[in-house]
């Protein structure tokens, strides 16, 4: 049935079921990990980062994959309530290599989340080993809420 078609028609249709393919695939990873903050160029979906958050009695910690990236690629922002990665996954391409067919993402990233309480952002430390990032952050021990005495008259 498709030797009947144009080749142009058949490039066409390839590419189509292609960007349909990362579509779904975007759309579960979204609806699986909850919500993106991604910031890509319209024609490139960019690269996706997976994140996996702790929370323990002193400390949240936060784990993301960011395979294939060397130190220098990323920056890891964090407030008293918000945790941002972002930075660029480079393609690695070699003049003249035609893919047949390729599965990896490449392209800018930028993933921020809400961290479910205040933290103590000059004790945060993080740790790069074999394309897995960890982030500690400290909880702040500051209290909260403040008694107010309330005076009768």
């Amino acid at each position: 049935m498709a030797q009947w078609l144009p080749q142009s028609w058949r490039q066409a249709l390839t590419r189509l079921r292609e960007d349909i393919d990362r579509a779904l695939e975007r759309g579960f990873r979204r609806r699986r990990g909850g919500e993106r903050d991604m910031q890509a160029k319209a024609d490139d979906p960019g690269m996706m980062v997976d994140i996996d958050m702790n929370e323990t009695d002193v400390d949240v910690i936060v784990t993301a994959e960011l395979p294939g990236l060397d130190r220098d690629d990323f920056t890891v922002c964090v407030t008293e309530n918000r945790l941002a990665l972002q930075g660029v996954k480079r393609h690695d391409s070699e003049e003249g290599r035609r893919y047949q067919y390729s599965e990896r993402s490449h392209g800018p990233f930028a993933r921020a989340i809400a961290l479910p309480c205040e933290i103590d952002d000059k004790k945060a430390t993080a740790q790069y080993v074999n394309g897995l990032l960890m982030i500690t952050l400290p909880k702040s021990m500051q209290p909260k809420a403040k008694r107010i005495e309330v005076q009768a008259q």
